[in-house]
């Protein structure tokens, strides 16, 4: 059987895997990506794109404005809306992820996934064309001490492929997770849902109560909504349906949950389990996990798509770093225990989130007016986090040692912690002056040329980049990082902080950080 070679395999063609591909691609790694289906997902279903999100789609090379061009404005979603349908009583609202924190790239963006894969593959075909293969399969994979064989069917027949190492970006039921024997980890699955994909035009049911969602309860359903774009794009998620009357039932529901006789057509329905599992590793040898193939969430919190692209953010810079040679495959055990914590906090926390929603929906539908405002209101109030968590997705720390608060943001610049981003006289946010193939060494303007000096004999050297911040109001960012005077912050490739120093004095603790790292061993 034919034999071919690329230094890494993806399989997997979401958006996750997409994103990994491109970021390994702007760090010089070649790279092919398999997806076993034909075409894109037709259905919308993770929309919510995080600030952090955002910042790694822009590394990737996705301007953050062509994303926004693709969404309905963010002014039209920023309330979660409690209501018995669309058109009849709303019992409350909550706000959604409102306004930019400090230290945050941008806002959120609210995108369905079809028209995120869209852009991404369009990217990826741009600058590297016939890296994405479709209709070619992932069969199995053995791994030896120079790299993984994997067996690939496609559409004209099957062959191996060698690479350097595999990402499983196979989604939830991922058969490379179940060849490698990994279990997940979790409770048990609290139930079974249901997607009901429709196209209508109601906005003027939305009018004043425009929204990212409305968790709807009434007597003949209860779910949730999910206004992709008002004009056109909705899903319902809901209970299961009877496959024998699925299709009868949907039209019910759906009129149900809208309240007002408006037209709309059904696009389909999908089912799935809502799950809250987290693989017991993440990596086995030279296989990696990543998204949906290493975690499963409820959807209560938007934490699945934006861990899953913070995986292959962590992931990327690690394998480059290993086939460039500048670290050892030693540094590519650290994916696990990084990510791994962030994973089981944000399943915690969807989970929690879920539980917290299920109580909303029977107190919506027996509601009496006389009786049950101030019941139903304090259940309502109780449901911030559930389309609130900002802190989760932007406060994570590798390594530990911070309480996380789910609901806000305070920026914070220890070691472990990601910069915080700030506009930059010399680009719009810190990925700018992050250097994707090494580590960077942020400095004031002005001392440069002394910790360039300081570092001129090291081979680790970092690349000494000085900032300059575009507007005086933004002086908090040097006073958090320390940059005044001679101080400096080494910087890993995925803008989180390796160590602080006040002045060049301490160049050989910055080199010690850096070969404290696994180096030396040569990249295969």
């Amino acid at each position: 059987m034919l034999v071919r070679c690329s230094s890494n395999l993806i399989v997997g063609g979401g958006p996750v895997g997409i994103v990994a591909a491109l970021l390994l691609i702007r760090s010089g790694v070649d790279v092919v990506v398999f997806e076993r289906y034909a075409s894109m997902l037709a259905a919308p279903k993770a929309h919510l794109i995080s600030p952090r999100s955002l910042e790694i789609l822009t590394t990737a090379g996705i301007p953050v404005e062509r994303l926004e061009a693709l969404a309905p404005p963010r002014t039209a979603n920023t309330k979660a809306w409690y209501v018995n349908s669309l058109a009849g009583r709303a019992f409350g609202w909550r706000p959604y992820e409102p306004g930019t924190e400090r230290g945050q790239f941008a806002e959120r963006l609210n995108i369905a996934q079809p028209l995120l894969e869209n852009a991404l593959r369009e990217h990826l075909e741009a600058i590297k064309p016939g890296t994405l293969r479709t209709e070619h399969r992932w069969i199995r994979s053995l791994t030896d001490d120079e790299g993984v064989l994997s067996e690939i069917h496609g559409p004209d027949g099957s062959y191996h492929l060698r690479s350097s190492y595999l990402i499983a970006a196979d989604g939830a039921g991922s058969g490379i997770r179940e060849s490698l024997g990994i279990r997940m980890q979790g409770p048990p699955p609290p139930d079974a849902r249901a997607t009901i994909h429709f196209e209508a035009d109601l906005r003027d049911l939305v009018g004043g109560r425009q929204g990212m969602l409305y968790f709807v309860g009434n007597e003949r359903t209860e779910g949730t909504l999910l206004a992709y774009d008002p004009a056109s794009t909705w899903a319902y998620l809901c209970a299961p349906l009877t496959p024998e009357t699925a299709e009868r039932d949907a039209v019910d529901i759906i009129r149900a949950a809208i309240g007002a006789d408006r037209p709309f057509e059904i696009k389909g329905i999908s089912s799935w389990t809502v799950a809250a599992e987290v693989a017991e590793r993440y990596a086995d040898r030279r296989t990696f996990l990543v998204g949906d193939a290493a975690h499963r969430f409820p959807p209560t919190g938007g934490l699945g798509l934006n861990t899953g692209l913070g995986d292959a953010d962590n992931l990327a810079w690690k394998i480059s770093a290993v086939l460039h040679g500048w670290a050892a495959p030693g540094l590519l055990d650290t994916y696990d225990s990084e990510r791994r914590p962030v994973g089981e906090q944000n399943r915690d926390q969807s989970l929690a989130n879920l539980v917290d929603l299920m109580q909303v929906y029977p107190a919506m539908i027996a509601y009496d007016e006389h009786r049950d405002d101030e019941l139903l209101q304090r259940k309502i109030d109780r449901q911030l986090a559930a389309v609130n968590t900002i802190g989760l997705q932007l406060g994570y720390r590798y390594g530990g040692g911070k309480e996380i608060t789910v609901l806000t943001h305070e920026p914070t610049a220890e070691v472990g912690d990601h910069v915080p981003a700030v506009p930059l006289a010399i680009g719009s946010g810190i990925r700018s002056i992050i250097d994707r193939k090494g580590f960077s060494l942020l400095v004031a303007p002005g001392a440069g040329a002394r910790w360039a000096s300081a570092l001129a004999r090291s081979p680790l050297a970092p690349r000494v980049v000085e900032v300059e911040l575009a507007f005086e109001e933004d002086s908090w960012w040097n006073a958090l990082l320390g940059l005044i005077d001679d101080g400096a912050v080494l910087v890993r490739p995925d803008a989180h902080i390796l160590g602080r120093y006040a002045s060049p004095s301490e160049s050989p603790q910055v080199i010690t950080a850096i070969a404290g790292l696994p180096q030396t061993e040569p990249a295969r």
